[in-house]
């Protein structure tokens, strides 16, 4: 049987993966007729999975054949907007060829490594960006982002109107802003070459579209920088100069930072921050 996306491909040679996943989720979209914020079990039964149900797993979630037919199972520690990205990310291995011969897993790569078919991390990722695709449909999310300043109440509002995690949000605006755009998460940690100092609130990862500096993980925001100071009101906005983490050429990158905190599996609480960043477009700048 010839998978959605092999037909895709052979309606349009040459065509990237991720570009035929973005029309065939605007396709799932038109066809159901779903607006913000898309339901995602209506979604995962037009694709013919069953039923939607939540365990105690150690991933995030896996979609399989069961003798009831296809079932997405969903970590039941996970707050609802990341098992709804999660639910939709299975959805999306249902458009790949041979999705139905094992079981997809969708988890961190500590955890993948102990799996039998822990599955193809190129794959993976294109299940994130579908998944995002469906959360937060294109065109909707491009209208509510034109116009607007970006600001810690529009990363909130946003996540609020799509029913979505803040990061996922955040990684949304990345992609679709017309700025170059940065996403920076931080958490209160200690650097690992440096087991014995005092945690500060490090870098951990970024995400970023356009063009910007090198920007070192674990490097540490000073506890008077807007990042920290999230920390302490929950939220902060304001323009300034990124040189505190190694940009000293981005001199008025606006940032909007929010205090996010979470439990790990074990129970330990992460202090987090996560930041959207923002910066003008320079003269013959291209985005990509």
């Amino acid at each position: 049987m010839v998978s959605d996306l092999e037909r895709a491909r052979l309606t349009r040679p040459g065509a990237a993966d991720d570009e035929l996943l973005i029309e065939l989720a605007e396709c799932v979209l038109e066809e159901l007729d779903l607006s913000p914020a898309v339901d995602h079990a209506i979604v995962a039964s037009f694709r013919d999975v069953v039923r939607i149900e939540e365990a105690d797993i150690d991933w995030s979630g896996h979609i399989s054949w069961t003798s009831d037919g296809l079932v997405i199972t969903v970590n039941a520690a996970h707050p609802r907007p990341r098992q709804r990205f999660t639910a939709l990310h299975e959805v999306v291995h249902t458009f790949f060829p041979g999705f139905s011969m094992q079981t997809q897993y969708r988890c961190l790569p500590s955890i993948a490594n102990g799996l039998v078919h822990p599955g193809d991390p190129a794959v993976e990722k294109l299940c994130d960006a579908g998944a995002a695709e469906l959360l937060f449909p294109r065109r909707p999310f491009l209208n509510d982002l034109t116009g607007n300043t970006m600001t810690s109440s529009l990363l909130r509002g946003l996540a609020t109107r799509y029913e979505a995690s803040l990061e996922a949000t955040a990684r949304r605006i990345v992609t679709l802003n017309s700025e170059p755009t940065l996403f920076i998460a931080f958490e209160v940690s200690r650097k690992p070459s440096q087991p014995n100092n005092s945690p500060a609130l490090r870098i951990q990862y970024h995400y970023s579209s356009g063009q910007w500096p090198f920007i070192p993980k674990y490097k540490a925001a000073p506890d008077d920088s807007v990042f920290y100071r999230a920390i302490l009101d929950g939220a902060s906005d304001e323009v300034t100069s990124l040189a505190s983490l190694g940009m000293p050429q981005i001199d008025n990158a606006h940032v909007s930072a929010i205090y996010s905190p979470y439990y790990d599996n074990n129970g330990d609480l992460h202090m987090r921050v996560l930041a959207v960043i923002t910066r003008p477009v320079h003269t013959g700048e291209r985005r990509g």
